[in-house]
């Protein structure tokens, strides 16, 4: 039963980012499998370092175990205040992910266009 809370909770913040992406259920098929299976890679790297950073700022001295044989780290996935935590953050990151994500071109256009404040003779 460990084993499969773990599996959860790693697994299926990437299948809502995906979800939430592709705005429908996912429908995986011959064709597009390569697509989802990286997709769901990028959303599930992004929503790990995600909740692993604001884990860190929320307690630095903490460490996180995601394995639930180690009980000597002080979060594992043994403990219900964990895993309603990691789920909340990873939730969050689930759903505002692809939103960031299909907004990126406004905010690389915001930097772009942003004045510099720059002498007329630096350049």
């Amino acid at each position: 039963m460990n084993i499969f809370i773990s599996f959860l909770m790693l697994f299926v913040p990437g299948i809502i980012a995906v979800s939430v992406h592709n705005k429908k259920l996912i429908h995986i098929t011959r064709d597009n499998w390569q697509s989802f299976l990286w997709m769901f890679l990028f959303y599930s790297f992004g929503i790990m370092f995600a909740v692993n950073f604001i884990m860190y700022l929320s307690s630095p001295g903490r460490t996180v175990s995601y394995s639930p044989w180690m009980l000597l780290a002080s979060n594992n996935v043994l403990q219900v205040g964990f895993i309603f935590k990691y789920s909340f953050f990873a939730t969050a990151a689930a759903l505002s992910l692809p939103k960031l994500w299909e907004r990126r071109h406004y905010f690389l256009k915001m930097l772009k266009e942003r004045k510099s404040f720059k002498i007329a003779d630096d350049e």
